[in-house]
């Protein structure tokens, strides 16, 4: 093989460009080089093609699952809004603003970390509500409006909340899983 000429050698990590003059090797290079950032198939090993296929298919499961979630909170949220008839977009801040946050845990409300109350994320599934009162919306409302009426001994204060608003939060409530 007479005198046959090498090309020159780049050393750039995957997916960068390289213009021409940037390394001593790219002088000779005409225009750009892009390096590609991925491996062809015929290329890359069979335990990398395989780890690729699997990770794929657990996202596809993964994918499926998140879906099925979203959908079961939102057939949740639009029962519980058919049902307590409130809307529950406006219950995390009341939820803060009446003190509730202050002793009670709720999904979806930031600042509803308190210990000394029940957390209230399980409302919907409850047999009753404060262990007092078979539980029904209407039971519900009475108890988030004037609990000492309910219950004389409960920890738990008349907050001001009116009927209207204890129901956007009940609503809320309700709609959490």
């Amino acid at each position: 093989m007479p005198n046959e000429s090498k090309p020159p050698r780049l050393d750039v990590p995957l997916g960068r460009e390289v213009h021409a003059g940037q390394t001593p090797a790219s002088a000779a290079l005409p225009v750009k080089v892009v390096i590609p950032a991925r491996l062809p198939a015929s290329v890359m090993p069979a335990w990398l093609k395989l780890t690729l296929v699997a990770a794929l298919l657990a996202g596809s499961g993964i994918a499926t699952y998140a879906y099925h979630q979203i959908r079961l909170d939102a057939e949740q949220r639009q029962s519980a809004i058919a049902i307590v008839g409130g809307n529950p977009d406006r219950a995390p801040a009341l939820i803060v603003r009446f003190g509730c946050a202050g002793c009670h845990s709720i999904r979806g409300v930031p600042e509803a970390v308190g210990q000394s109350g029940p957390s209230l994320n399980g409302v919907a599934r409850e047999i009753y509500v404060a262990g007092i009162a078979p539980s029904t919306v209407d039971n519900l409302l009475d108890w988030i409006v004037d609990p000492q009426r309910m219950d004389p001994q409960t920890a738990m204060p008349r907050t001001g909340i009116s009927r209207d608003e204890a129901r956007d939060v009940a609503t809320y409530l309700y709609s959490l899983r």
